[in-house]
């Protein structure tokens, strides 16, 4: 429609520009008639008749709609004579780098790029019987004009970044539709309209789904206004020697969630059922939108936050932390990043952020006060032992979630949180119950006696660790220690 403004803004009229038919022989204008192949860009017919539809819904005037009927009964148009699908191809490439002199509203898109590269390798493959390589085809595209109005010379790559940007992501309705998200808002001026963009986001991602949540973190930014369209740059997304890469800290950010849900709220003792559920509705952007926290703008649609009603207070104050798909921690997320080999950090490194820590806390201390109100309406109670339990006894018996970013570094209690959070990010272990039963005396004799961690399949002590550790290696059963 953007064309269609542009040419027929004042009104009914000609343009310079006609319509292009190729024929292979004159004789073939009557044979072929109703066959007849375009090879002039399709926005010369669709913006007339858009810009007609209009204007016929705008109740216009029965002069102003002669005069449209003028201009579609004497549309200009003219016969060449062409012969063969390729050279139809490379005329119809030719007419629209003419057309696009005039308004760069008739470029294509990069994603049509792709699909016109992919369509005509596939259609070559087809005529032809033969795989066609990168190389030929991109030694066609080459002495042909590029696309873009600025330019007079294809890039060397533009071939092979064509088509692997549409096996890597267009082949994908999810990332299209996200993509479609983008163009409707700015069309050729979305921020993603790039192929040189697209080709960062493939090399640094390693799969579909971290492709997808990449190009959806994006959008989600932009859509939100938290992100101008403009400033998704190359540097960006590829980040510099001063900025780190966007891309990585959206790798990062999908890989802490899975930490969080997966290992250390379910090890600190959230309740198993809500974390299900935190997990079902935090899998992505979309559902991000829809569960937790709608778009900031006046039109958007309300999130649906009635299932929230069932989650206990502490998972609700999980849910609010805002680590993931919010912005407010991302300085520190990105010194996490640099101090450990970018989204290859280890993200258990995220709890010694002292601002994070102080809401994981609190969320901690919800959890238990929840823990302390259950027992009581059971009859339980907690044990005067439990109360006075200092804080480095707690972190042995794993009483308490290991938090090292909440103690001052050096100190017994950092230590004690350190050694645990480590020992059970690293390590899962199955416990033999011969074996456990046979170091009990050993066990209570010993200096470790006390020292303990909390692992998927229970609480075990450092002895039974390394026992464990070596019946397995050594297939050696120990009396003792």
């Amino acid at each position: 429609m953007a064309y269609a403004d542009f040419i027929y803004g004042s009104g009914p009229r000609h343009t310079k520009y006609p319509v292009v038919l190729a024929v292979g022989l004159a004789s073939d204008v009557d044979l072929t008639k109703g066959r007849w192949k375009q090879c002039s860009p399709e926005e010369l017919l669709h913006s007339f008749l858009l810009k007609l539809s209009s204007r016929i819904s705008a109740n216009c005037s029965d002069e102003e709609l002669k005069a449209w009927k003028q201009v579609a009964l004497s549309y200009p148009a003219q016969f060449e004579m062409i012969s063969g699908e390729d050279a139809i191809y490379w005329e119809a490439w030719k007419n629209r780098q003419l057309l696009i002199q005039s308004s760069d509203t008739v470029k294509r898109t990069a994603r049509q790029l792709c699909w016109e590269v992919h369509g005509f390798k596939e259609k070559k493959q087809v005529e032809t019987g033969e795989v066609i390589s990168i190389t030929k085809l991109q030694d066609l595209y080459s002495k042909a004009k590029t696309a873009e109005s600025n330019k007079t010379d294809i890039q060397d790559n533009f071939v092979s970044s064509a088509l692997s940007i549409h096996e890597k992501l267009l082949a994908d309705d999810e990332i299209n539709k996200a993509l479609d998200v983008l163009e409707e808002r700015y069309s050729l001026g979305s921020c993603l309209n790039s192929l040189t963009k697209l080709k960062v986001i493939i090399e640094k991602t390693e799969d579909l789904q971290t492709r997808r949540w990449a190009i959806n973190s994006i959008v989600d930014l932009v859509e939100s206004n938290v992100l101008p369209n403009e400033q998704v740059t190359k540097v960006y997304l590829q980040g510099s020697s001063s900025s780190a890469s966007a891309v990585e800290l959206f790798k990062f950010k999908q890989k802490l969630r899975d930490y969080l849900l997966d290992v250390e709220l379910a090890r600190s003792g959230f309740d198993q059922m809500d974390l299900s559920q935190l997990r079902q509705k935090l899998v992505d952007h979309k559902s991000y939108r829809k569960f937790v926290s709608p778009y900031p703008f006046d039109n958007a649609p309300a999130a649906e936050l009635t299932w929230q009603s069932n989650l206990k207070a502490s998972s609700i104050l999980c849910l609010k932390l805002d680590l993931v798909f919010g912005t407010i921690f991302n300085g520190a997320l990105v010194a996490v990043m640099k101090r450990g080999g970018g989204s290859r950090a280890n993200p258990a490194e995220v709890l010694e952020v002292e601002s994070f820590a102080q809401r994981l806390q609190q969320c901690a201390r919800k959890k238990d006060d929840e823990i302390a109100e259950a027992k009581a309406l059971m009859g339980e109670t907690i044990t005067q032992q439990e109360e006075d339990d200092d804080e480095v006894t707690k972190l042995n018996k794993g009483t308490i979630p290991a938090q090292p970013g909440r103690y001052a570094k050096g100190s017994q209690e950092f230590m004690a949180a350190t050694a645990a959070q480590t020992l059970a990010i690293y390590a899962s272990f199955q416990p033999e119950a011969d074996t456990i039963n046979s170091l009990a005396k050993q066990i209570s004799n010993s200096p470790l006696g006390k020292t303990s961690i909390q692992g998927q399949s229970g609480k075990l002590t450092i002895v039974d660790l390394f026992c464990h550790v070596l019946q397995n290696m050594f297939h050696y059963y120990p009396l003792s220690c």
